[in-house]
């Protein structure tokens, strides 16, 4: 009887370690967003939105090819850059690159995972897994109501 209050008991961490997110874990310094951003900086934060869908998988997050760290769902990811490059987000979703265009001419129509930093600010952005697409804060909350 005790043998089966083990078995049952390890079962159920294993079964809950396996089915949990372990959050964000992010590859470069996460900046203090409680101090004046500089006027040619910018902080990006991307949330991952929650879902079933996809649930116990991380996806990578690149900034202009350098990887940001990895999300799980319903976490963040929090980084300062410069505005001089405009943000161009790939991923790295079920073991394959989803590469972005880098496009000279910057045609948000033709590559809908690149974005303009506003200067100064926390610029925020949520991703969905089911659709692999960014989206600003502002539009995604639109979108949502």
């Amino acid at each position: 009887m005790k043998s089966l209050k083990y078995i049952g008991l390890s079962l159920a961490i294993v079964l809950g370690l396996g089915f949990s997110g372990c959050g964000a874990s992010q590859k470069v310094p996460v900046p203090d967003v409680n101090k004046v951003i500089a006027k040619d900086k910018a902080i990006i934060e991307v949330h991952r939105t929650s879902s079933f869908y996809g649930a116990a998988r991380a996806v990578d997050i690149y900034d202009n090819g350098i990887l940001i760290g990895s999300l799980d769902s319903d976490s963040k990811l929090l980084w300062e850059r410069g505005v001089d490059k405009i943000l161009c987000f790939s991923i790295t979703q079920d073991s394959a690159l989803t590469a972005t265009w880098l496009d000279p001419f910057f045609d948000r129509k033709r590559d809908p995972s690149c974005f303009e930093v506003k200067a100064g600010t926390v610029n925020k952005f949520k991703y969905n897994y089911s659709t692999a697409f960014f989206v600003p804060e502002e539009e995604f909350n639109k979108q949502n109501q």
